[in-house]
């Protein structure tokens, strides 16, 4: 039960929603992130990276928003670019580099499962 002492869980209906601790979550998106741009470039990814969950569920709290503001930057960015994967049934990346020194990635897990994360400038 040491798992869950950081996590909160509701029970909604018949579905049992879980709120992961962000903290870690979003550190291990940024570890898998910087392997991927490691194996992809064959450099490090340094500096901070913003790891923004995306969903289409526009019910949640921000989900149309961010919704709105994935298509915006898919439209602008990704959509020139094609996702990569062994596996793509279960994950799918791209990796962008921007103007002044940003990296953009969008990991897909299981077609669903969307993040993008950005590093705005490197150490």
């Amino acid at each position: 039960m040491s798992r869950l002492k950081n996590e909160a869980v509701a029970q909604v209906g018949d579905r049992l929603l879980m709120q992961p601790d962000r903290a870690r979550f979003d550190r291990h998106i940024g570890l898998m992130s910087r392997g991927i741009y490691l194996h992809e470039t064959g450099q490090k990814l340094t500096g901070h990276l913003l790891p923004m969950p995306i969903s289409n569920d526009r019910d949640s709290i921000g989900g149309k928003e961010r919704w709105e503001y994935y298509l915006a930057v898919r439209k602008e960015f990704l959509d020139s670019s094609d996702l990569l994967g062994e596996y793509p049934d279960v994950f799918r990346y791209r990796v962008l580099h921007l103007q002044s020194d940003q990296v953009l990635l969008e990991l897909v897990f299981y077609g669903e499962c969307r993040f993008l994360i950005l590093r705005d400038k490197p150490v």
